[in-house]
């Protein structure tokens, strides 16, 4: 299908991941300006080596500038966005209609897609989107799919992007002012303090986490979108691990290609699972969206306790029949809550029932016992463990073996801007002409070339050894009439001064852009 997998990256790691998984491409923000003001977020050093890594690969990475941005942070703003517009990212997703105003104006070489924080809802929002310079909205995430079909049958040339996995928010289109007025930390500043994912007095007695949204998950689903024209399929997670990111990635990249699965709805559950929900995909309204009794990570529930037996030792064991093949080292949570959290072990030792050697692994199917922590705790264990109560696996490390870390070496990859040159050669220096450039020299004494027609390949290999730094080797002329021979070290010399007069000249550029661009905002 012709339609693009959109993954989050909170982290330059987590990018590598989801690329590494499948993705088409991936979203992240800055340090500065992004609605996961909490997440890692990227460096500038690291946007520019993912963008490398990603463009090298035929990927796209879109950056975010998603929150409101106040009028004194306009010149900060600007700063940045002149930054981005030298990088070149594949888009900038923009909530705020001011900063798209400075981008459609300043900035025209970075195309801008509306964030679902816009509330885009209709049609008639969509092509407002377009009228402001939007090529591509995200959809709010509460319409129908006859809803979203409507839209992309009738929006012309903007794309759509739809979300298809992740947390969802309790206020339309994320748009909250809980944790704002709650705990002076507003959303839509990037610093949300998910209020909505704590539990509150209940009237009738108790508590209960009574705005916690399920997470959506739309499974095969997806696939009914993407054959529907929509442009972009979304996961959420910028503040999630490598790990939930790569599997969750996995998962639907094998259901839109039609593959065989190697990662199942429980294998994601052994990563991060709250309770899942389509949400309002099928209409209509007022789906089951709450999961009152709880807000954080569950796990794929596995069997159920049958007992708790001791050895000779006096050690406890938790006895129950496993769903799930099972090793050393993976957790389980079960249905009692703890001080606000569901209890929960790391399996350190386990063994099949009647025998006394412990073993690494068991199957599904099989019956097991795993060693109860001995904390003192004996009496609390037998409270938590009664039986017939839930178990849940909530890591497993055969999961985690099949996304190990992708590895990076930022030398490998070229940069993004092209390089046409001249080298000259003299009796008495080197010198290489780019362009908008005064002429760059490296004095030194040439000597006739034993091999005169080696000189243009030595030169070419010189100047192509970019890696690491923000350019790469485009045209290269070597004008040589004396048939001279120049060094490597004088040709790597004179590289790297070509590479440090370029990089003052962008740099001048776009400190004269970002000018410009703010003096226009600070216009009456």
């Amino acid at each position: 299908m012709d339609c693009e997998l959109l993954a989050p990256a909170g982290t330059f790691e987590t990018a590598l991941a989801a690329f590494e998984a499948g993705s088409d491409a991936v979203y992240c923000g800055l340090k500065e300006f992004s609605a996961r003001a909490f997440a890692g977020n990227l460096s500038r050093a690291e946007l520019k080596d993912l963008l490398k890594y990603a463009h090298s690969r035929g990927r796209k990475v879109y950056v975010t500038f998603n929150t409101v941005v106040d009028d004194g942070e306009f010149g900060a703003a600007v700063d940045i966005l002149s930054r981005l517009a030298e990088m070149r990212p594949d888009a900038l997703i923009v909530q705020d209609l001011g900063v798209a105003r400075i981008c459609r104006r300043r900035f025209p070489e970075l195309p801008l897609h509306a964030s679902t924080q816009l509330s885009v809802h209709n049609l008639e929002g969509v092509l407002a989107m377009r009228d402001a310079g939007f090529s591509r909205v995200v959809l709010a995430r509460e319409l129908s799919f006859d809803e979203i079909v409507s839209v992309v049958r009738r929006c012309g040339a903007v794309e759509i992007e739809c979300f298809i996995h992740g947390a969802l928010c309790y206020s339309l289109s994320g748009l909250c002012l809980f944790g704002a007025m709650e705990r002076g930390r507003s959303g839509n500043r990037g610093k949300c303090p998910y209020c909505c994912r704590l539990a509150y007095p209940r009237a009738g007695g108790g508590v209960a986490t009574a705005f916690s949204m399920k997470d959506l998950r739309l499974g095969e689903d997806a696939k009914k979108l993407a054959a529907a024209g929509v442009a972009s399929l979304k996961i959420e997670g910028r503040m999630k691990s490598a790990l939930y990111v790569a599997s969750a990635v996995k998962y639907y990249r094998e259901i839109l290609d039609g593959a065989a699965r190697t990662v199942d709805e429980s294998d994601l559950e052994t990563v991060f699972s709250r309770r899942t929900t389509k949400l309002y995909l099928d209409g209509p309204r007022g789906g089951d969206v709450i999961d009152p009794a709880s807000s954080g990570h569950v796990g794929v529930e596995i069997g159920a306790v049958k007992r708790i037996v001791k050895d000779r030792e006096g050690r406890a064991w938790l006895c129950f029949r496993t769903a799930r093949a099972l090793e050393r080292h993976d957790g389980l949570q079960f249905e009692a809550v703890v001080d606000g959290r569901r209890a929960g072990l790391g399996v350190a030792e386990m063994r099949r029932p009647m025998s006394r050697r412990p073993v690494f692994g068991v199957d599904a199917g099989e019956d097991v016992e795993v060693l109860l922590p001995e904390d003192g705790a004996a009496a609390l264990w037998a409270d938590i463990l009664r039986p017939g109560s839930k178990i849940f696996c909530a890591m497993s490390n055969a999961v985690k073996r099949r996304f190990p870390r992708p590895a990076f070496r930022p030398g490998d990859y070229e940069g993004e801007t092209p390089i046409d040159a001249t080298v000259s050669l003299s009796p008495g220096a080197v010198t290489v002409k780019c362009a908008g450039l005064p002429p760059v020299t490296a004095t030194a004494r040439l000597e006739p070339a034993r091999n005169p027609e080696k000189t243009e390949a030595a030169g070419r290999a010189a100047f192509s050894k970019l890696g690491g730094t923000d350019y790469r080797a485009g045209k290269l002329a070597v004008e040589d009439p004396n048939g001279l021979f120049a060094p490597l070290s004088v040709l790597n010399d004179l590289r790297r001064k070509l590479v440090a007069k370029l990089d003052e000249s962008r740099e001048a550029t776009r400190r004269e852009r970002a000018g410009a661009a703010a003096a226009e905002a600070a216009e009456p």
